[in-house]
């Protein structure tokens, strides 16, 4: 089923598991709470499967030989082989978010760290088992999707702002003070735009932000909260209404919805920029972005 007035299309829900999809498309790795399992994508015929508990699968390498995987409450970082999922490495560390691997042998990821709310952008080489702290930023605003790494870092006073994007060992920063305030939440980097919705006023003002520009402009009055881009002129959204009723669903450039459904799913990337995923629990909808 094609969504009307996109290019996006809906290809199934998948029930109890989370799971990625290799660069290829040939196959899909699927975890739950007791095993960790390949399946042939096309025909959906497992291939291989093994006991681990409680893995969550979160990226696969470019040359698909290995996955990675957090396991004990996202504390520790697990590689397996593919497709033979036998472990490799693996790696203790505090509560994670946004890892991905950025090569065939590196990760990248954000650490939560003492005094909170510190965060550590680090890169962990799990050949070598040895890890490096990139940047650390006491802020709670940190994102990433696939290989993009953005914070925003405030001044003591929480008066002044810079975005900051990583690449890799990289990074470039941006004064973002004409439109940002403390504790935004925004979306990941769309070339040089960002979607934001400022705290103030709470939070009905959806801001479409070019960083490099250092212009916005208002494209939404509702209060919609979890913006990630899924094209360059399409965004997933978030949105709860009275009664704590949730809804999300795909939104265009002009605030026009096109897509919706009840509940609050989020949006995940998978490591094959083709497809995304919008889960909430164990329950996933799963769709695929075609050619223009």
């Amino acid at each position: 089923m094609i969504i009307e007035n996109t290019n996006i299309e809906y290809v199934e829900h998948i029930k109890n598991c989370d799971f990625d999809i290799p660069k290829s498309g040939k196959f899909i790795v699927r975890t739950n709470n007791h095993l960790v399992w390949i399946e042939d994508f096309k025909t959906r015929e497992i291939l291989i499967h093994k006991k681990y508990r409680a893995h969550i699968i979160r990226s696969i390498t470019p040359d698909e030989k290995y996955g990675l995987f957090t396991a004990e409450g996202e504390t520790e970082l697990v590689v397996l082989s593919l497709p033979d999922l036998v472990k490799v490495s693996s790696v203790s560390v505090d509560y994670c978010q946004g890892l991905t691997f950025i090569s065939n042998d590196e990760v990248m990821f954000w650490q939560s760290a003492k005094p909170y709310p510190k965060r550590e952008l680090k890169i962990w080489n799990f050949k070598t088992n040895n890890i490096e702290t990139i940047y650390s930023v006491l802020s709670v605003n940190v994102f990433s999707v696939n290989d993009k790494f953005i914070c925003v870092e405030d001044d003591e006073k929480r008066k002044n702002h810079k975005l900051i994007v990583f690449d890799r060992r990289k990074s470039k920063s941006f004064d973002v003070n004409k439109w940002w305030c403390s504790y935004d939440d925004f979306s990941q980097l769309n070339g040089t735009k960002l979607l934001c919705t400022p705290c103030k006023n709470g939070g009905k003002t959806v801001y479409l932000c070019d960083v490099e520009k250092q212009t916005y402009e208002i494209i939404s009055r509702r209060k919609l909260s979890s913006l990630r881009w899924i094209t360059k002129d399409l965004f997933w959204f978030e949105e709860s209404g009275e009664n704590y009723d949730c809804s999300s669903g795909i939104m265009d450039l002009s605030g026009n919805v096109l897509w919706i459904t009840k509940g609050e799913y989020h949006l995940r990337n998978l490591t094959n920029d083709q497809y995304f995923n919008v889960r909430c629990c164990c329950d996933n909808f799963l769709f695929k972005i075609l050619d223009e």
